[in-house]
Parts: structure tokens; C-alpha cells; sequence
């Protein structure tokens, strides 16, 4: 099975349930498994849950450019609204694959995300608000 290394933008609620399921099994069954070794939020406060959780994580920043620039980051999963047009294009251009968060066409500008995906055909891009329930509906929710 093929681990793809992950980089977390915004580490919210939305951060710690793609981290939380992609920890817990409940994705098994699919080609590849996720794993998380790089966690981006503007403050620290943060961190030390995915650090008590999540031992391969070895980079920590505030800075989202600085998880992209990491070669260990093959994916980005970013949660963060200030972050998503300028952001989902940076980790484009970057090569990282891309789990974006949020709904494209109503946060941030989707003929740019979509001009950039044009010029970079390699890179998988998906959009989508599926975790704010995904808890819920696995019977995972505490």
C-alpha cells in the first residue's frame, strides 16, 4: 500500500478530523494511506495535540509557503478560509496534491485555482466540506 504524505493547513477542527480519521483506520481499503508529517496553523496553541497524536510529524510553522517548500509534503489539506484562494495556487504551483476544505467557488477566486491546475496536470485537486460530518457519520463522534 502506498503511504502519501500529508501537510495540514489550518489546524482547527477541520485539521484534527482529517487527522483523526486518517490515524484511525477508517479510510482502510483504499490504494493509498495518508499520513500526516507536517502541521501549519497561525498560532502555535495547536500543536501540541498533534504532537501527543501524531509522532511523524516532524514540522511545525505558521507559515503555509514553508510546508509547501517541504519536500517530505506530497499532499496539503488546507482548511483555512484567509488561506484558500492564495493558498490552494501555491500548493499547486508547488506540485502538492491538493484536499482543499472548503467550496472553491464561493470562497476564493476557482478560475484561478483552475487556470493554475491547467498548467500543472500532474497535481490531483478535490474540493470538498466532507469531514464537518464525517465523525458524525462513522459513529466517531464523542
Amino acid at each position: 500500500m502506498k503511504t502519501i504524505r500529508f501537510g495540514t493547513i489550518g489546524c482547527g477542527m477541520m485539521g484534527r478530523e482529517f487527522a483523526s480519521a486518517a490515524d484511525a483506520g477508517v479510510l482502510d481499503g483504499m490504494a493509498a494511506r495518508p499520513e500526516i508529517v507536517a502541521v501549519c496553523n497561525r498560532s502555535p496553541g495547536p500543536f501540541d495535540w498533534f504532537r501527543q497524536n501524531f509522532p511523524a510529524i516532524k514540522q511545525f510553522t505558521s507559515d503555509y509557503k514553508e510546508l509547501l517548500a517541504n519536500p517530505e509534503v506530497e499532499a496539503s489539506i488546507s482548511r483555512a478560509a484567509p488561506l484558500a484562494s492564495g493558498g490552494y495556487c501555491a500548493a499547486i504551483r508547488a506540485g502538492k496534491h491538493l484536499l482543499g476544505e472548503n467550496r472553491l467557488g464561493l470562497i476564493c477566486g476557482q478560475r484561478a485555482i483552475l487556470a493554475c491546475l491547467r498548467q500543472y496536470p500532474k497535481v490531483f485537486a478535490r474540493c470538498t466540506r466532507s469531514f464537518r460530518s464525517f465523525r458524525r457519520r462513522n459513529g466517531l463522534a464523542t
